[in-house]
């Protein structure tokens, strides 16, 4: 990793520790606000739903942090005078949102076993399976949802550069997701995707979900999780490349960013 990139890191770092620290203060406030409820009241139910909620909320995390990243962007100015790749800096700003969505997951992780821990009536489960399955699964579709999102953002402002097409460039990017992601709907259920997704079965679940469930006062967190196969990890580093690739090279050979 060369020194230039670990300046991008740094760069992102510096501009977005500020927001990192403020959301994590805020989601703490949340959590320790329906803890005070779940003491008050003897209903560690309430703790429970609300650790889910934040827990499974780290999907959109990358996303968010795209997103803003993105619009600080295009209102700077400062992607046209990088001496930098587009691909390098969306690398470096995908790179610095995955450590800090596990930063801040692995933050309320420990709050989930403070409240297991505080509450005996809650059932017991597998931290270290929570952490790491859960911690990969969110992530990876932490990440597939933010490049979606930098892919649109790119092909919004890709079609603002036509002279004509640009009038209508929400509409058009509206429709085209709503008609590509159909298509992927229709071939990720096909047979040879299926096929593929499950060759090589992996001894890990992946867990795509979280949900949690309460009964007689007591309750837990239930991971929802496929089975892990390294059929179904090609096919998603496929997909992310692609996305990756296809939007560095809008930004970098169409889109002057506005």
């Amino acid at each position: 990793m060369n020194a230039a990139f670990m300046g991008l890191l740094r760069k992102e770092w510096l501009i977005s520790r500020l927001s990192f620290m403020l959301i994590t203060l805020g989601l703490l406030s949340v959590w320790l606000i329906s803890l005070g409820f779940t003491i008050y009241h003897g209903q560690p139910g309430i703790g429970l739903v609300v650790t889910t909620m934040i827990l499974g909320g780290h999907i959109f995390y990358i996303a968010i942090f795209l997103l803003s990243g993105l619009i600080m962007e295009g209102k700077t100015q400062l992607w046209l005078h990088s001496p930098q790749s587009a691909y390098k800096i969306l690398l470096g700003k995908i790179v610095t949102g995955v450590y800090m969505h596990l930063a801040s997951f692995s933050i309320f992780i420990l709050a989930t076993i403070v409240l297991f821990e505080a509450f005996p009536t809650l059932e017991n489960f597998n931290y270290l399976s929570l952490f790491v399955s859960g911690g990969f699964g969110i992530t990876a579709i932490g990440i597939e949802l933010g490049l979606y999102l930098l892919f649109y953002w790119a092909f919004y402002h890709a079609t603002g550069t036509h002279p004509v097409l640009g009038k209508y460039k929400a509409l058009i990017t509206l429709s085209f997701a709503f008609l590509l992601h159909s298509l992927l709907a229709y071939l990720g259920d096909t047979s040879v995707v299926n096929f593929i997704s499950g060759l090589w079965p992996l001894p890990f679940e992946n867990i795509v979900g979280l949900y949690f469930e309460i009964a007689n006062g007591g309750g837990t967190i239930n991971p929802d999780s496929i089975p892990l196969t390294i059929g179904y990890l090609l096919l998603y580093l496929f997909r992310i490349s692609i996305w990756f690739l296809i939007s560095a090279w809008l930004l970098e050979k169409v889109v002057e960013v506005k």
